[in-house]
C-alpha cells in the first residue's frame, strides 16, 4: 500500500497463503494448526510494519495507518474502510508479533510502567477476543510499543552541545529534551525514525480480522484445536493474574510480620519492598543489560550516533531495558531495580521525605534481613518460596560510611552480561556513576535446571 523504504510503515491485508511461512517460522505450533485448518482467502489478516518506538496499541486503541504514513485509531474515518470492516469487531483486535519485540506498558499520564515484554511469535489482544465471542464489551487500558518503550542509557547524555549536534544530524525537534533516564526513549525514538538513521528496523504485527473469531463456534476438529490454542494462551494469562493475587495474601502476611517487630516504615520504603518482591515473585520486570539481538531495538545505530554525533567521552554507551525476570529468549542472570527510576504499579512511586536514597536502601535492606529471618525455619510455609529464594545486593555510586550498600564500580566486573558492549568497545570504560545507579537493587534470577 505503500512506498518501500526504512523510514516508511506499511500496511496490507493479506491471507493465509500469504503469511504462512511467517506464522511458522515464528509461531510453529499455531502454524501448524491453521495449516490443518486450510483456510480459504475469506479468512483475512491485517498485516502492519511499525517503526521503531511506534505506539501501536495506545490506551486499548490498534493504531493504524494514516494517508501520510502516520497512525491514528483504529475507528478513525480516514483509515482504510476494508480494513475497518477486518478489524473494527475489537478495539484491540486479536494479533500476533511476526518480527522483533514489542513491550506492553501502562501509561499513567505520568509515567510509563513496563508490564512485560513481548518476543516474536506472541499471541496478544486474546481476552478481548474472548470477550468478543461471548458478546461482552472490551474497555482495555494497554499500550504497546514497537520495540522497548523502558530504556535508557547508562551515561548521561543531558550535554547541552551534544544534543544540539543529534538534533541537527537526525532532524529531531527543539521540543524534545532529556534530564531523565525517562526521557531517553523519546529522544531515540526519534533518533531511530529519522531519515538519516542508517538501520531499518521494523516491528511486524498480524491482526487477525473478524471471520477467524466468528467461525470458532464451528465444532469440527481442526476448529476445536484452534480454539483450544486460544483458551491455552488465555490459561497462561489468568495463571499470572492468580499468581499475582497469591502474592498480594503473602503480602499481607509479610506486613504483619513486619509490624510484630515494631518496625514503622513509610508508605513509600513499604510499596518499594512490595513492589521488589513482587518483581523476585515473576510479577513484574526488571532492568538488564540489552544484548546484540536488535530486536528489543536499532541498538547498534543508536549506540553510534551517541558516539559519533552526540560524541558521548570516555563510557561504553550501555542501553538498559526492562524485561520480566524469567524470559523464554533472554534468561537474564540479574535483572535491577532503582529507586531513581521507579516502575511501582500500586502506591507510591515518588519519594516524599528528605532522608537521602542511601538511608531508604538500608531501611529496604533491613525490612527484607526482617522477612528472611522470620521464615528461616518455616520451610512449609508457601509465602518462605519468595522470600528465601531472595538474592539481592544494593549499590550507589557514592561511598556508604556503614558499608551496608556497595560500590557501583563492582557491577560490571560481577555480571557478565556488561561484557557484550565492553568488547565491542574495548577503549571506552564502564559508566558506575549513572542516575540509575543511585539506589540500585540487583536481583539474582534462579537459573532453571539445565540453563
Amino acid at each position: 500500500m505503500n512506498d518501500e523504504g526504512p523510514t516508511q510503515r506499511k500496511m496490507s491485508i493479506v491471507t493465509w497463503k500469504d503469511v504462512r511461512d511467517d506464522v511458522l517460522k515464528t509461531n510453529k505450533k499455531l502454524g501448524e494448526i491453521i495449516d490443518v485448518i486450510n483456510p480459504d482467502d475469506s479468512y483475512k489478516f491485517v498485516k502492519s510494519t511499525y517503526l521503531y518506538g511506534d505506539v501501536f496499541i495506545k490506551h486499548g486503541v490498534a493504531q493504524l495507518l494514516s494517508a501520510n504514513n502516520g497512525l491514528i485509531p483504529l475507528s478513525h474515518h480516514s483509515v482504510d474502510k476494508l480494513v475497518q470492516k477486518e478489524l473494527l469487531y475489537s478495539s484491540m483486535p486479536l494479533f500476533l508479533i511476526l518480527e522483533k519485540d514489542s513491550e506492553l506498558f501502562v501509561d499513567t499520564g505520568k509515567r510509563a510502567i513496563p508490564i512485560n515484554l513481548f518476543n516474536k511469535g506472541s499471541l496478544s489482544g486474546i481476552y478481548e477476543a474472548m470477550d468478543y465471542m461471548m458478546g461482552r464489551k472490551s474497555d482495555p487500558i494497554w499500550n504497546f510499543s514497537a520495540g522497548s518503550r523502558s530504556i535508557f542509557m547508562l551515561p548521561k547524555i543531558t550535554d547541552k552541545a551534544g544534543l544540539e549536534k543529534l538534533r541537527v544530524s537526525y532532524d529531531i525537534p527543539s521540543t524534545i529534551q532529556i534530564e531523565t533516564l525517562s526521557d531517553h526513549w523519546e529522544m531515540f525514538r526519534n533518533i531511530a525514525q529519522s531519515k538519516n538513521f542508517n538501520q531499518p528496523w521494523q516491528n511486524t504485527i498480524l491482526f487477525f480480522g473478524e471471520k477467524w473469531l466468528l467461525n470458532l463456534k464451528n465444532n469440527s476438529k481442526e476448529w476445536e484445536k484452534f480454539k483450544d490454542y486460544l483458551l491455552s494462551i488465555v490459561w497462561e494469562h489468568a495463571n499470572y493474574s492468580i499468581d499475582k493475587i497469591k502474592f498480594n495474601i503473602y503480602w499481607e502476611l509479610f506486613t504483619e510480620i513486619i509490624s510484630s517487630r515494631r518496625l514503622q516504615p513509610k508508605p513509600y520504603i513499604i510499596d518499594q519492598v512490595k513492589h521488589l518482591l513482587s518483581t523476585v515473585a515473576g510479577n513484574f520486570p526488571g532492568f538488564v543489560v540489552m544484548g546484540n539481538s536488535q530486536e528489543s531495538a536499532p541498538k547498534k545505530s543508536l549506540q553510534e550516533a551517541f558516539i559519533k554525533n552526540y560524541a558521548l567521552k570516555q563510557y561504553i554507551p550501555t542501553i538498559m531495558h526492562a524485561c520480566m525476570p524469567q524470559n523464554n529468549i533472554i534468561k537474564p542472570t540479574y535483572v535491577y531495580y532503582s529507586l531513581s527510576i521507579p516502575t511501582v504499579l500500586e502506591g507510591s512511586p515518588i519519594k516524599k521525605t528528605t532522608g537521602t536514597i542511601v538511608n531508604d536502601m538500608r531501611e529496604i535492606k533491613l525490612l527484607i534481613e526482617t522477612l528472611k529471618n522470620h521464615f528461616k525455619n518455616k520451610p512449609y510455609l508457601e509465602a518462605n518460596k519468595i522470600i528465601q529464594n531472595i538474592q539481592l545486593d544494593f549499590f550507589h555510586y557514592e561511598k556508604d560510611i556503614y558499608n551496608q550498600i556497595r560500590s557501583s564500580d563492582n557491577i560490571s566486573v560481577e555480571d557478565s552480561s556488561f561484557s557484550i558492549d565492553k568488547n565491542i568497545y574495548p577503549s571506552r570504560n564502564f559508566c558506575p556513576t549513572s542516575p540509575f545507579y543511585s539506589g540500585c537493587i540487583r536481583i539474582k534470577v534462579p537459573q532453571s535446571k539445565g540453563a
